[in-house]
């Protein structure tokens, strides 16, 4: 069939067609649909039959054409203008200005400011709907984030600053601390990470399993803004370490094809939520990115149906999502006038939940003791389950005593023949136990409950590792 080429240069006037600033070989579509925009690749399958319905009705005809090797042509134009707009899915912003995509049928938004929000069609950031994104519900117009207690089996202190760091996972604009929620069996980790999945980002996928392979970690982060792992175990350093960098965002490339030494660039850059009974990291950088939550045994008497539960919590979702965005835009407001005594390393995601608290009423100092409490019991779950420290346990409980002294090489052969000195993270060496100590050591001690001190003597280094306080 011979298309009407001025046919369809008539169908696609309205529409702008754009490259993926992070792909600038992948090109969209906007166009202006009733009352709103929508956006979409073009070569999306329902895209193509749209136009090809569309030509089909301007053309009077009985069946509709095959329209895919002239929108190859427009494809191949967009590309060499060079045309490149950035593409966001469910979150966008800045620090006072954010937008949360409803990926409703009629691509509302939730346009939060200082002070306030409001449901808009139109906004200034430019949406993607997958197939395997859900439509979030309409928040009320009286928020009530007060409802989200009955769902969350925390103590109330640490489920204060649990929801102050569920808010914070809103917003688009800053890093965030890694939710660990980690703890015995029954007490709902999996139920609690799908209440997270479906206030910020409702999809198809869900909570994920474990990845089994570091490409296919790298894959899941690369496609995710908020990826939450379902029942995982001790990471390995290695998928530690890219967990560590994808919270604060880097970059990974690889062959595009085997022919050619072209590269493909995978941003990361994700809001991370793991849960399970024993989910330590060995390795202290996603440790210190991290806040753990321990939830509490679901008393007999407190358990639910699924049905039950998963009803009574869609019907006070609305009121628990316009209670978010009611404390961001609050929060919005607040951020300039904390007085903050100090600053964690993640200071972006640090200030931002000092601007929650405070807008939560809670005071500057009360939420530094709750972050800071968090952090010293997560570092000192990672600090006693080094083998090094459960040595050093060993030996003290053996001699009765609160105190190692004695040469390096003595105390490290002594700490070696132990049950912990076959793990595979203990130091190879003296040497390496002497590094390790003058290094991360000290700090893990510390945070064990342990003082370190050295002494150098005329041939050998003289060590005292001593118990705090009165502990065991």
């Amino acid at each position: 069939m011979m298309l009407n080429y001025k046919t369809v240069q008539e169908i696609m006037e309205p529409m702008t067609l754009f490259c993926d600033a992070d792909n600038p070989e992948q090109v969209y579509v906007k166009w202006l649909r009733k009352d709103h925009m929508e956006i979409c690749a073009l070569e999306d399958r329902k895209l193509q039959a749209f136009l090809s319905e569309q030509y089909r009705l301007r053309e009077n005809l009985q069946y509709a054409p095959n329209l895919k090797t002239v929108l190859r042509v427009y494809e191949n134009q967009a590309i060499l203008k060079e045309r490149t707009e950035a593409l966001h899915q469910r979150i966008a912003g800045t620090a006072g200005y954010m937008e949360y995509f409803l990926a409703d049928k009629n691509w509302k938004r939730v346009i939060i400011k200082p002070g306030g929000w409001n449901i808009s069609n139109t906004g200034i950031y430019n949406f993607l709907k997958p197939a395997s994104t859900q439509e979030q519900v309409l928040p009320a117009e009286q928020g009530n984030l007060a409802l989200l207690d009955a769902y969350i089996n925390l103590p109330p202190r640490e489920l204060q600053l649990f929801k102050i760091h569920l808010i914070q996972l809103f917003m688009p604009h800053s890093t965030h601390l890694a939710m660990v929620l980690n703890s015995s069996k029954g007490t709902g980790k999996s139920t609690l990470s799908r209440i997270i999945r479906e206030l910020i980002d409702p999809c198809l996928a869900g909570i994920c399993s474990t990845p089994k392979s570091y490409h296919d970690f790298e894959n899941l982060l690369a496609n995710e803004n908020l990826c939450i792992l379902d029942n995982t175990a001790i990471f390995s350093e290695e998928i530690s370490n890219l967990l560590a960098a994808a919270i604060t965002g880097t970059s990974v490339t690889r062959r595009k094809l085997y022919t050619n030494r072209e590269q493909v660039v995978s941003r990361l850059k994700t809001a991370l939520v793991v849960n399970g009974i024993e989910i330590i990291s060995p390795k202290s950088d996603l440790c210190e990115r991290s806040l753990c939550y321990q939830l509490q045994k679901i008393e007999q008497k407190n358990r639910r149906t699924d049905t039950e539960f998963w009803n009574a919590f869609q019907c006070d979702k609305p009121q628990i999502l316009a209670g978010v965005f009611d404390t961001i835009s609050k929060a919005m407001c607040m951020k300039q006038e904390l007085g903050l005594r100090k600053r964690h390393r993640m200071a972006d995601a640090f200030e931002d939940m000092a601007a929650i608290a405070a807008a939560m009423d809670l005071d500057v100092e009360a939420f530094e003791d709750l972050f800071y409490n968090n952090v010293q019991r997560l570092q000192r779950q990672f600090a006693e389950a080094n083998p090094v420290v459960e040595a050093v346990k060993a030996c003290m409980i053996t001699d009765g005593k609160k105190e190692l002294h004695g040469p390096a090489g003595k105390l490290y052969e002594r700490l070696r023949h132990t049950a912990y000195g076959k793990a595979s993270t203990f130091p190879g060496s003296s040497s390496a136990f002497t590094r390790w100590l003058n290094g991360e050591g000290s700090d893990i001690l510390k945070a064990a409950g342990f003082s370190y001190s050295h002494k150098r003597r005329h041939d050998y280094t003289e060590v005292t590792i001593r118990r705090i306080g009165g502990g065991q």
